[in-house]
């Protein structure tokens, strides 16, 4: 034969891994922890709150000129139901020291917070539409969380 018969490839998009920088050599290990039960991976058991994020507070956020500058996740972008622990992920990877969750369903990150200053912790009341037992923010605040790197 002189043609061979055309072969199907399916298209997988790339990994949303691909496309973060790495902040520090522990990216490999919160991978594996965020895939999978902490208690269930024998590298995170010694230290399963290493990388927890520190809860700061609720802040005010201002639209067109955010608090923290960047949005990563959230609906109408990709990357499912935002949660604390997806957020976390998310801005982790970017190389982002803070994130923020707003309005139950918007991830943002950045490196400073409290622009426009903290308010009444009963401000940020919606729940994550990603996991339901976690507060996302409120209207127009977020729930401000310190990235832990050790």
């Amino acid at each position: 034969r002189l043609f061979r018969q055309p072969r199907l490839v399916r298209h997988h998009p790339a990994p949303l891994i691909n496309t973060m920088k790495p902040a520090s050599g522990n990216l490999i290990l919160l991978l594996v922890c965020f895939c999978c039960s902490c208690s269930e991976i024998a590298a995170c058991k010694s230290s399963p709150e290493a990388l927890k994020p520190r809860y700061i507070g609720c802040y005010q956020d201002k639209e067109g000129s955010p608090d923290l500058e960047r949005l990563a996740g959230g609906d109408g972008l990709g990357t499912g139901r935002v949660n604390r622990k997806l957020c976390d992920f998310l801005c982790r990877g970017s190389g982002n020291r803070y994130f923020g969750l707003q309005g139950g369903g918007s991830c943002f990150c950045g490196d400073s917070y409290g622009r426009y200053g903290s308010v009444d912790e009963s401000s940020c009341d919606q729940n994550c539409r990603g996991y339901a037992e976690e507060i996302c923010g409120g209207e127009g605040v977020n729930s401000v969380y310190e990235i832990v790197l050790k």
